[in-house]
C-alpha cells in the first residue's frame, strides 16, 4: 500500500547528460560478512564506495539481533522514500541533545503538524524575499573573510565557508547576528556535531558515549550552545518589513494557539535551521570553490557570470540567483561529488522486505547518497567533475538526491539551492580562487564523514581580492 503523503515538487530535478540507463529492476540483496562489517566501522566511506562499485541492491548484516542494511539500488530507495515511508521513522535522535526534538527528529502524526506549520514559509517567497533583503550582507560578509584589494592569502577554506554560513543564519533565520560571536557558536556546534553523528549510535548505541568521553571540551561546549540557543530566542526584530523566520513563526503560535507548538518547540525549530542550515551549506560551500579552483575552464565561466551579476558589488540591485544556470550545474555537480548529507538513515517500524531482504522492526536501513552518486553502475566517469550533467530539463532516476527525495525530502532545499548560488557568485566577484602548488581534488580518504562531510586536515585555497 502507498504512502498517502503528498510527495513534495523537487526544486532541483537535474537533467543527468550522460548515457548511463538507470535500472529499476531489482538485484539481489546479500549479507555482509564480520569483516567488511568491521572495515565499515573503521572506514565507513571507502567501504561504502567499493560496495557501491560492485552493484549491489542492498547489503545487510545482522548481530545480536540488530540488523543493518544498505540501500543501493534506485528502486529500493523508491520504496524507502516515496512508496512508503511510513515504514520508518528518521534516525537523528541522538541529535536531540543539540537541536532539542525538532521537525527533523519527529515521526507520525506530530511530524506532520509541525511540516504543515513549517511548509508556507519553506516554500513560499518568504526566506526568498528574506535574502533578497540580505544580499548587500552577503557581500560584506564575503569581502570580511579574505585579503584586501590586490593582496593574496592561503585560507583555510572550510572555516572562512563556516563563518559566512553562520552569520548568514543568523540573519535569514533570526534576523540578527548570532550572538554573542558567529564563531564561538560555530564551533560549539561542531563539537556537539561530532558526537551526535550518523548512525554508528544507533547500530551501536555505546559509540555515543564513548564518542562523548573521548571529545575534549564537549560538556563545555553544550552549556555553551544552550546559553547561546537562549540569546538567539530573544533576538532580532519581530517588527521589520521582513520578518526572520522564528518572528513569523511566533507571531503564527500567538495568532493560532497549538498545545503542542509552544515556545520550546520554536526554539528547536530555530535551532535546528542554524545548525542544518549552516553545517551543511558550509561544506557545500567550501568543496564547490575547492572544485572551482581545480578546474579552471568552468572557475572562468563561474566568474563571468558573478561578475554581471554583482556588477555594482554590495550596491547591486536585486538579483535572481535561480537564473544563474552555470552557478547553479556547477553546484549541483559538487553536490554530486561531496554531498554534504553523505548518508541518510531509517528505523523500520514494522518488518517488511527490501528487494528480497528481511527488514525486523528496529532494524537500521541506510541510504549512503555519497557511494550512489559517485557509483559507476548508475553514471558516466562518476570521478569527473562535469557539470554539463545539470544543464537543461530535468529528470531524476532516483541516483542523485542530495536532499533526499518523498515526503521527507530535506524542507529548505530551495533556499538553500538559492543560497549557495548566492554565496558561491558573490565570492568569485571578489576573489580570484587558485589552488595551493602541488594540491590535487581531495579524495575519499581525505575525507571526514560527520553530521556533514568534512576534511580531515585543514584545507586551504588561494584567494587574490580583485583589484
Amino acid at each position: 500500500m502507498h504512502s498517502s503523503h503528498p510527495v513534495p515538487a523537487s526544486p532541483i530535478e537535474p537533467v543527468l547528460r550522460d548515457s548511463k540507463p538507470v535500472d529499476l529492476s531489482p538485484a539481489t540483496g546479500r549479507r555482509m560478512g564480520h569483516a567488511t562489517f568491521l572495515r565499515f566501522l573503521l572506514d565507513t566511506m571507502g567501504t561504502i564506495e567499493r560496495l557501491a562499485a560492485t552493484n549491489p541492491s542492498v547489503v545487510s548484516y545482522r548481530a545480536a539481533g540488530q540488523g543493518l542494511h544498505l540501500a543501493f539500488a534506485p528502486n529500493v530507495l523508491r520504496q524507502v522514500f516515496v512508496d512508503h515511508p511510513d515504514r520508518y521513522e528518521k534516525l537523528y535522535n541522538q541529535l536531540a541533545g543539540t537541536t532539542g526534538h525538532s521537525s527533523l527528529l519527529l515521526s507520525g502524526e506530530a511530524w506532520r503538524k509541525r511540516r504543515d506549520r513549517n511548509w508556507p514559509l519553506f516554500r513560499g517567497s518568504v526566506l526568498s524575499d528574506r535574502l533578497a533583503e540580505e544580499q548587500a550582507n552577503i557581500w560584506s560578509y564575503v569581502a570580511n573573510e579574505g585579503p584586501k584589494a590586490g593582496q593574496t592569502a592561503d585560507v583555510p577554506i572550510f572555516d572562512v565557508t563556516s563563518d559566512i554560513t553562520f552569520a548568514m543564519a543568523g540573519r535569514l533565520f533570526c534576523g540578527t547576528d548570532l550572538v554573542p560571536s558567529p564563531q564561538a557558536v560555530r564551533n560549539s556546534v561542531y563539537t556537539l556535531a561530532e558526537v551526535d553523528q550518523w548512525t554508528l549510535g544507533a547500530v551501536f548505541p555505546p559509540w555515543r558515549w564513548i564518542l562523548m568521553a573521548l571529545t575534549p571540551g564537549y560538556s563545555k561546549a553544550r552549556s555553551h550552545w544552550l546559553d547561546s540557543r537562549a540569546r538567539i530566542a530573544a533576538s532580532g526584530n519581530a517588527d521589520a518589513e521582513t520578518p526572520a523566520i522564528q518572528h513569523i513563526w511566533r507571531k503564527a503560535m500567538r495568532d493560532k494557539p497549538d498545545s503542542e507548538i509552544n515556545e520550546q518547540a520554536l526554539d528547536d525549530e530555530v535551532a535546528t535551521m542554524i545548525v542544518a542550515g549552516s553545517h551543511t551549506t558550509a561544506a557545500s560551500f567550501a568543496f564547490t570553490l575547492h572544485l572551482l579552483a581545480h578546474h579552471p575552464e568552468w572557475k572562468q565561466r563561474v566568474e563571468e557570470e558573478a561578475l554581471s551579476a554583482w556588477k555594482e558589488g554590495a550596491e547591486t540591485g536585486p538579483i535572481d540567483f535561480d537564473a544563474m544556470p552555470i552557478t547553479r550545474a556547477v553546484l549541483q555537480e559538487a553536490l554530486r561529488i561531496y554531498p554534504p548529507v553523505w548518508v541518510v538513515s531509517r528505523r523500520a517500524l514494522s518488518a517488511h522486505t527490501l528487494d528480497g531482504v528481511e527488514v525486523r522492526k528496529g532494524d537500521v536501513v541506510v541510504v549512503p547518497l555519497f557511494a550512489i552518486h559517485r557509483s559507476p553502475h548508475l553514471w558516466d566517469e562518476p570521478e569527473r567533475f562535469n557539470p554539463e550533467r545539470f544543464l537543461g530539463k530535468t529528470s531524476y532516476g532516483y541516483r542523485y538526491l542530495p536532499f533526499g527525495a518523498g515526503p521527507r525530502m530535506c524542507i529548505g532545499s530551495r533556499i538553500a539551492l538559492q543560497e549557495q548560488t548566492a554565496l558561491i557568485s558573490a565570492f568569485l566577484a571578489q576573489y580570484k580562487v587558485d589552488p595551493l602548488p602541488g594540491t590535487e581534488p581531495l579524495t575519499t580518504p581525505e575525507l571526514l564523514p560527520g553530521v556533514a562531510i568534512w576534511t580531515r586536515k585543514p584545507h586551504q585555497l588561494r584567494l587574490t581580492q580583485r583589484i
